[in-house]
């Protein structure tokens, strides 16, 4: 992406504050000024991807491109608060595929709780495996053990 990143900065302007791409030069239909990018659905959540030569490039990835350089293989990035289409710079940090897929897992409101014979299971898995952590008359019991199971787990990761 080295290279595309170069002919990009020349034909896109980002501002970090809103997190919005426009275009420098006229383009087609577009005249410079105008926001770059469109919508795309990807697992059902909207990203902003912009087209450029024939390509989609994400806007979340060109943002952390065009602010800090080139992402190195096996990393991602990841929107902080869980939306896809805020593509601000504070909104915005460079995770390894288990922390990005952590974090998607954190937005699920029940994680760590499943229904079981009429009552909920608690359970969280630690260096790949699943550890029980009881059965309980309501899922917001459970879901309290899995937090706090959660949260001593990650601090023993230092995260």
């Amino acid at each position: 992406m080295k290279s595309d990143l170069k002919e990009l900065k020349k034909v896109l302007a980002y501002d970090k504050n809103s997190g919005i791409f426009s275009w420098r030069v006229d383009r087609f239909k577009m005249k410079a000024g105008d926001r770059a990018g469109t919508i795309r659905y990807c697992a059902n959540k909207p990203y902003a991807v912009i087209c450029y030569m024939y390509h989609f490039y994400y806007a979340h990835r060109l943002a952390w491109e065009f602010m800090n350089g080139e992402i190195k293989a096996d990393y991602f990035i990841d929107h902080i608060n869980g939306n896809g289409l805020d593509n601000r710079i504070v909104n915005l940090r460079l995770v390894t595929k288990q922390q990005n897929t952590l974090n998607k897992i954190n937005n699920n409101p029940y994680k760590g709780t499943t229904p079981y014979k009429g009552k909920y299971q608690a359970q969280i898995k630690v260096d790949g495996n699943n550890v029980y952590l009881g059965l309980f008359d309501d899922r917001d019991t459970a879901r309290e053990i899995f937090r706090k199971a959660e949260s001593l787990r990650n601090k023993e990761r230092g995260m």
